[in-house]
């Protein structure tokens, strides 16, 4: 039995109650199957197939009727109680009818209870497994519980035709009675079964009941199940309809009976072998909503092939084939599978009005429209059949169109309800500038800095009064003039020329700037006022700022001057940080660019980081060209790294060029390429953005394709570029596998060292986790790979969710990441990726989600102990290999031949350092 479960993959307590329900579902289908071929056989042998249309109109009123009564009984019940008090009623109807003579009146009733019976009890029992089981357990077991059904009417179709080999059809009733009986009794162990969760305690809530009606505004998906549901319920009814038509017409009356007995043992086991051998393969390789769109697509087959014959027996019986193959397996399980992504509430209220009242209303039309067309002559096979192809191409388009809506629910139960984003046009309404304009007279300088803040980005600083400079703290002084420089404004400049004789420095060196960049520096001789001021920076800046006004513009004065300076050191770094700042506010010309060159080269004493900075706001003022393989190399320069890249980005073309040359060339030494690609993603342009894609696949160096990683991100979420999705799954199947690679290390590894004591346990203990880390890195990296071809979707919180310690959470990012990755009608070769990626975040043990990877890939898995060290010696991740190598040297194995046959020095090396001056290994050659 156990081998039986493992099989068919089922865990843990799911044994029970799946058995459970999958007798009740049996019984109940069993029944009704009985109950049908009674029903047909009495009706048409009485009263002929001309009466049918009236019948479904009748079905249709009763149905609605008892839904919504089963929408109340449930919400006051549960839904298995309120199962189990409508299979009592059946049974007891049907046992009822046994014993009336086959009237006219008596027929019409039986026909109304079997129509009844279907449309509720099957949807019931349907909920209650939904109760029961969250998303990922039920796309695994739905299944199962939908054999059932097959089988029920395998031996329903089988039941029925033994006793009419024997008996009258009467005695089907009794025997259908029976059936819904026992059913009542499966659904009660199924209740007893079943574990109680959260889910299941919340089916009844306290309170009135909502209305039917309110689900359908509450989920607006619903509608469009009962459009589909609609759509598929009269196409099914006009091929039935064409299919009893033409049997009416060539099987005699006294073989109808059987002949529908044996036409449906004969179906129903098409239907059990589709559900057993392709049900589950189509919902692995299609996905939900193409699955669910099987039907409708073969429907539509048989349909145009019976217009196209004429009205032909074989070609209608080859749709009948397709709707009793598909109905109760594929279609049956994926319905319910949507259906599921519903929140309860409102889908148990909806639930049984669509497959109820929804589904008899749309036959009921569908009827009405056959008796409208035989009574005007046109109700022959050939015209049903054209009207039922229409309606299945308008079914197909009702199912596919539920995709973007069935991704919708599980997006909001991963990322919670959110509305539209509006994004703020940074405008300032009149209350706000009043409230920021109150601000800037604060005691406090930190308001009054963030009041000038607001104001200048949203390019409001014309409101900033220039009796700001009269403030006494220097941090608002230095903010105000800062911001009033740039500006056309001059009624600052007063205010400004006294600031220059300031006694603190730092509002001096600020007030210098602010005029210099207005080009007023030497306004009322102020440069001379200063020439003799102390401070080394403002000697460096004056150096520079004063000939720029001067008239002996682009004389070699200047650069002389600067030059002897800087020769001399006199100052320093101040004052070479005085001259960087002041060539940053000079006007581009070639000759400040060329003085720039001539100060960069003569910085080398200084290499912090806020000379770099410094020079790279010089470069990006004077668009300084000349300077991009100097920018390009202080990259690494972690502080100064965003000034150095904005400063490329300024300068356009000729930086792009040169930035991208330098990642594609293997000679740039690693501290600076680790940063390009992300210098590159500064950019923003769809040639930047494939580049990055190119290293991402090609590129040797790990930490290089990472980075390229996360600058396609940036830049695929802005807007910048598009990558396409074919390649990104490639790529994503391949990080699948190093994800599976890496965990068979782990498993392998997994086993306590048994020599070397403790050092030999620490450093096992150290190689886990960090293979634990590396795995969990390479499925992060998944999630960032599928994001890049969804910038839509918030994979991040996905991967957080499907990673998770929530059961359903996890479930629901399972399906949503399914449904994601198989959208209907897009024909494509199946790379495997959904069914790898559902696998890595399976609930299941590390040994046995390996075993089916191996069985899924065709893999065959590594052995461990010995074998896994030597592959963790050889890795191409040198972290990895040396503590593979620690391990090895503290377990005290030997290790001479393992360590020769990587053929890799810096493991000899790290194991050298481990052993300390005293190897006893030495480096492999050859």
């Amino acid at each position: 039995m156990r081998s039986l479960l493992r099989w068919l993959d089922v865990r843990g307590d799911e044994a029970r109650p799946l058995v459970a329900f999958f007798l009740g579902l049996l019984a109940i289908v069993v029944a009704h199957t009985v109950l049908e071929t009674a029903r047909d056989t009495l009706f048409l042998t009485h009263l002929g197939p001309g009466a049918l249309g009236g019948m479904y109109v009748v079905a249709a009123g009763l149905t609605f009727a008892v839904g919504t009564g089963s929408a109340k009984l449930t919400h006051k019940l549960g839904a298995r109680r309120a199962l189990l008090a409508s299979q009592g009623l059946a049974a007891l109807l049907v046992l009822a009818f046994f014993f009336l003579p086959p009237t006219r009146g008596v027929l019409i009733s039986l026909y109304g209870v079997s129509a009844v019976t279907g449309a509720l009890l099957v949807p019931q029992l349907w909920a209650a497994v939904a109760t029961t089981f969250h998303a990922a357990q039920s796309r695994r077991l739905f299944g199962l519980v939908a054999v059932a059904g097959i089988l029920g009417a395998v031996f329903g179709s089988a039941a029925a035709a033994a006793t009419l080999m024997a008996l009258e059809t009467r005695w089907l009733l009794l025997l259908s009675a029976v059936a819904f009986l026992a059913s009542a009794v499966a659904t009660s162990a199924a209740t007893s079964a079943a574990p109680r969760t959260r889910a299941m305690r919340a089916i009844a809530p306290p309170g009135r009941p909502a209305r039917w009606f309110t689900a359908f505004r509450e989920e607006p998906i619903l509608r469009r199940i009962a459009l589909a549901v609609a759509l598929g319920a009269a196409t099914t009814l006009l091929v039935d309809y064409a299919f009893k038509a033409a049997l009416s017409e060539r099987v005699p009356a006294a073989q109808l009976g059987p002949f529908l007995a044996r036409y449906g043992l004969v179906m129903n086991g098409l239907a059990l072998v589709t559900q057993l051998l392709l049900a589950r393969r189509i919902l692995a390789r299609a996905g939900v909503i193409a699955a669910a769109g099987v039907a409708p697509s073969l429907l539509l087959i048989g349909s145009a092939l019976t217009v196209l014959t004429g009205g032909s027996l074989l070609a209608i019986l080859g749709a009948k084939v397709a709707d009793a193959a598909t109905r109760h397996s594929v279609h049956r399980t994926s319905s319910e599978l949507i259906y599921l992504a519903v929140p309860a509430g409102p889908r148990n209220r909806a639930k049984p009005i669509i497959d109820g009242a929804v589904a008899r209303s749309a036959q009921a039309v569908a009827g009405g429209l056959v008796l409208l067309l035989a009574s005007v002559g046109l109700g022959s096979v050939k015209v049903v059949a054209l009207l039922a192809a229409v309606l299945a191409i308008a079914w197909s388009g009702a199912t596919y169109s539920l995709w973007k809506p069935y991704l919708a629910l599980f997006r909001r139960s991963l990322l919670g309800p959110t509305a539209d984003p509006q994004r703020s046009t940074q405008q300032l309404d009149l209350a706000s500038v009043d409230l920021l304009v109150e601000a800037l007279g604060s005691s406090r300088p930190a308001e009054v800095i963030g009041a000038m803040g607001a104001l200048a980005r949203r390019g409001r600083v014309g409101i900033i009064p220039a009796l700001m400079l009269l403030h006494e703290n220097e941090d608002v002084l230095a903010e105000a003039l800062e911001l009033l420089a740039p500006t056309k404004r001059r009624d600052w400049v007063r205010f400004a020329e006294r600031l220059v004789d300031d006694r603190r420095w730092r509002v001096r060196r600020a007030a210098l700037r602010a005029l210099a960049r207005a080009r007023l520096l030497g306004r009322g001789d102020k440069g001379v006022a200063v020439a003799a001021d102390e401070h080394p920076w403002t000697r460096g800046y004056l150096t520079v700022a004063t000939p720029v006004r001067s008239t002996s513009e682009g004389s070699p004065e200047r650069r002389t001057s600067v030059l002897a300076l800087l020769d001399a050191d006199l100052g320093g770094r101040d004052a070479l940080l005085g001259v960087l700042t002041a060539l940053g506010d000079a006007e581009p010309s070639d000759e400040a660019e060329l003085l720039l060159v001539e100060v960069a080269l003569r910085s080398g004493a200084h290499h912090d980081d806020e000379v770099q900075e410094a020079l790279a706001r010089a470069a990006r003022s004077l668009a300084a060209t000349r300077l991009l393989p100097w920018l390009v190399a202080r990259l690494e320069h972690r502080e100064a790294r965003s000034a150095i890249r904005g400063a490329l980005v300024s300068m356009g073309a000729p930086a792009y060029t040169a930035v991208e040359a330098a990642l594609l060339d293997p000679a740039t030494p690693r501290r600076v390429r680790i940063h390009l690609p992300r210098t590159l993603e500064q950019f923003e342009s769809q040639a930047a953005a494939d580049v990055l894609f190119e290293r991402l696949t090609d590129d040797p160096d790990g930490f290089v394709r990472y980075k390229c990683l996360r600058a396609l991100g940036h830049l695929v979420e802005s807007g910048c570029a598009t990558l396409p999705l074919l390649p990104l799954r490639a790529l994503a199947r391949r990080e699948l596998t190093e994800h599976f690679r890496v965990l068979g290390l782990g498993a392998g590894l997994a086993a306590p060292a048994s020599r070397g004591g403790a050092a030999a346990q620490a450093s096992q203990a150290l190689l886990l986790r960090l293979l634990d880390e590396k795995a969990r890195q390479s499925l992060a990296r998944v999630y960032l790979l599928i994001g890049l071809g969804f910038p839509e979707e918030d994979l991040q919180r996905v991967h957080e969710a499907a990673t998770g310690g929530d059961v359903a959470a996890r479930s629901s990012a399972a399906e949503f990441l399914d449904a994601l990755l198989a959208p209907p009608r897009r024909r494509r070769p199946d790379d495997g990726l959904r069914a790898l990626l559902r696998l890595a975040t399976e609930d299941l043990p590390v040994e046995e989600r390996l075993a089916r990877y191996a069985a899924e890939t065709g893999t065959p898995r590594e052995a461990g102990g010995e074998a896994t060290l030597r592959l963790l010696l050889q890795d191409r991740d040198v972290t990895v290999a040396s503590f593979a190598a620690a391990l090895v040297v503290a377990s005290g194995t030997p290790t001479g031949a393992a360590l020769a046959g990587t053929r890799d020095p810096r493991l000899v090396d790290a194991v050298r350092h481990l052993l300390g001056d005293e190897p006893t290994l030495e480096p492999a050659h050859g």
